[in-house]
């Protein structure tokens, strides 16, 4: 994804906005992508920023509070962790006052050729070039044909829900490196995390008490990479394709022969919330090699039956032995779970 409005498209700060969550612009940030963000809500909401913050390009409260106007209205909200906006731009947000003001562009060429080419960190210049002014002429003038590019299309829902479940995600691998911590670290404290962390390595990846340090350390070293996955952001996501011989009906995969994406299809929205994060995390361990494969039914279909029946030697390359694992981690037993509707139960004994 990319911005493409003429005010935000090529702005560094503003197109790692878009994409990564450690950009985003928060209150008390300063510099010209600010001043942007100022001319957007300006124009698109009637945004008062008086000129101790616009003249000087900073986020104060003001600026803070505009933004949290314009959100509240269309209710952007990522509901993995909110339940009310804020006055902080993310990817939503940009991503909304981007399309918008690609909108006013586009009306505002058809209708009128006068005003600065380019915009004005200040907001009461950058307003001018959607003005109308008249036209001073004794005679007809020839009318000028707009100019008028197609819109791109907005991302479709599902990938709107990645973005919203990539930091339940990540918070998930991270709860589950900090309780393995307990056995790959050698402190073997606290004990219950040692019990839980010794009953899942066993039950996942069927390694003997002898084994376990080693086995420990690989699962930390799957959890790492992984962690690494969805810390790229939204830029490796992208629309599922109808029919795709590697995946065209899953929630979400990998291409056999792996092209740097992760393809995400309509039925990922009828994952839960848990459910989507648990996915992020399996599809993550499928991006990272050709050789990481589902080796059975995705247990909850069969109570784990055909799970039981995967061999040691392929436990390791199997994405339902890290995302069990994980789920083992998190439940503190061992259990399935129906991803629509985030019910565990326990597998088949």
């Amino acid at each position: 994804m990319s911005l493409h409005s003429k005010l935000f498209k090529g702005d560094a700060r503003l197109e790692a906005c878009l994409l990564h969550d450690s950009a985003h612009v928060p209150p008390g940030t300063v510099g010209n992508h600010v001043s942007k963000i100022q001319t957007a809500l300006a124009v698109l909401n009637d945004a008062d920023i008086p000129n101790t913050e616009s003249v000087n390009m900073q986020y104060g409260v003001a600026t803070a509070n505009a933004v949290l106007a314009y959100k509240q209205e269309p209710n952007i909200i990522n509901f993995s962790y909110q339940t009310r906006a804020d006055n902080i731009v993310g990817k939503m947000t940009i991503f909304s006052l981007d399309r918008e003001m690609l909108l006013k562009e586009v009306n505002a060429r058809a209708s009128c050729n006068c005003g600065p080419s380019e915009y004005s960190p200040s907001v009461s210049h950058a307003i001018l070039a959607f003005s109308t002014w008249p036209t001073l002429s004794t005679g007809p003038v020839a009318p000028v044909p707009p100019v008028s590019p197609p819109l791109p299309p907005p991302p479709p829902p599902q990938l709107f829900a990645v973005l919203g479940s990539l930091r339940g995600a990540r918070d998930l691998v991270q709860a589950t490196l900090n309780v393995l911590e307990s056995v790959v670290g050698g402190s073997m404290q606290p004990a219950a995390d040692v019990a839980l962390v010794t009953q899942a390595l066993q039950t996942h990846y069927l390694c003997t008490a002898a084994e376990l340090a080693a086995t420990a350390r690989s699962v930390r070293d799957k959890l790492n990479a992984v962690m690494g996955v969805l810390k790229k952001g939204s830029g490796i996501f992208v629309p599922g394709v109808p029919g795709d011989p590697d995946g065209g009906s899953a929630y979400a995969y990998s291409r056999s022969v792996r092209d740097g994406k992760i393809y995400v299809n309509p039925e990922f929205m009828n994952l839960a919330k848990f459910g989507r994060t648990l996915v992020l995390v399996h599809e993550a361990f499928h991006f990272l090699s050709e050789d990481n494969q589902d080796m059975c039914r995705n247990p909850d279909n069969d109570a784990g039956k055909s799970y039981r029946l995967v061999t040691k030697n392929l436990r390791e390359r199997n994405a339902y032995s890290l995302s069990q694992f994980v789920l083992h981690i998190h439940e503190k037993s061992e259990k399935t779970i129906d991803l629509e509707t985030d019910t565990v139960a326990n597998l088949a004994p």
